[in-house]
């Protein structure tokens, strides 16, 4: 299940202006075709020396984790232009995961398990990112 929870602001590159995208917590079946028609291509598409490390990760299986263990994980996702602009899947272990640093003992933690934004925002992998600070904001 795929629920708005904010409005965020990603730089469009080609214009410089900042335009509004939409955080999710979850994904739908069009987030996921969205990944493997759009994503996927991309990534088969690199040559070999500038194939991203995440270009093998199968989110379909990362959603079906997160859905079996709710309790235990989130995803999460923008979507800007109508396409998945990146996606994040975070561990939170309850009562096990909690912060010993002193300023904030006991508060609860999360980790980021994995986190990735589309190939259009990777300058690695085109000649013009279409979107900035798409991982910074799902990490934020």
């Amino acid at each position: 299940m795929r629920q708005a929870i904010a409005t965020v602001l990603l730089q469009a590159l080609e214009s410089g202006a900042f335009c509004h995208a939409t955080l999710f917590r979850g994904i739908d079946q069009d987030g996921l075709r969205d990944i493997e028609e759009h994503w996927k291509p991309m990534f088969d598409a690199a040559a070999p020396e500038n194939r991203p490390e995440d270009a093998h990760w199968e989110w379909a299986d990362k959603v079906l984790r997160a859905q079996t263990k709710p309790l235990n994980c989130e995803i999460f996702g923008i979507e800007a232009d109508n396409k998945t602009q990146g996606m994040m899947l975070v561990i939170k272990l309850g009562r096990q995961c909690f912060s010993r640093h002193q300023e904030h003992p006991g508060a609860p933690l999360v980790y980021i398990d994995f986190l990735a934004t589309a190939p259009w925002n990777r300058p690695s992998m085109g000649d013009a990112p279409a979107y900035k600070g798409v991982g910074v904001t799902l990490f934020m």
